[in-house]
């Protein structure tokens, strides 16, 4: 069975996905890692950090192949009361930066980020925002009166 479906699997992956995989054991671990996500089991989760002080930055994309946005959305509407931004732009753009910045100033300890035209890759596409905004993040703990 493995001599069959592993290269299937590989098949489907890199060229119906586009994914960059290397070979159909790759593929089947995926599949298998994927399986076992279980997002309404989260949901729990998600109400201790909704009900917790810990600053949250949620950062998803709009057009993942591999995530309907309406999982992501379903997320964080589980958060209540979670600042949202929208970044429509393909081009990294500090506007979005300086708006989580302003948010993270103006008291907001949950923040999430739709990249609205983006896809699954955002820790590559938006590394300089996910960058900055933790830096941000960490920033404002450690001294909120002179935050930059």
């Amino acid at each position: 069975m493995r001599f069959i479906l592993r290269p299937l699997l590989y098949l489907f992956f890199s060229k119906l996905m586009k994914m960059k995989i290397k070979d159909g054991d790759v593929a089947a671990t995926t599949v298998k890692a994927v399986s076992a996500i279980d997002f309404p089991s989260q949901l729990r989760y998600i109400q201790q950090l909704r009900d917790s002080h810990v600053q949250v930055l949620m950062v998803y994309s709009g057009s993942d192949p591999f995530i309907e946005q309406s999982i992501s959305d379903h997320l964080v509407e589980a958060f209540g009361s979670i600042k949202r931004l929208i970044c429509s732009s393909v081009v990294p753009e500090d506007s979005t930066t300086d708006e989580y910045i302003e948010a993270v100033r103006s008291g907001e300890r949950k923040v999430a980020v739709c990249f609205a035209k983006e896809g699954h890759q955002l820790q590559k596409t938006r590394a300089k925002f996910l960058a900055d905004a933790i830096v941000a993040m960490l920033e404002m703990n450690q001294n909120p009166a002179t935050m930059h």
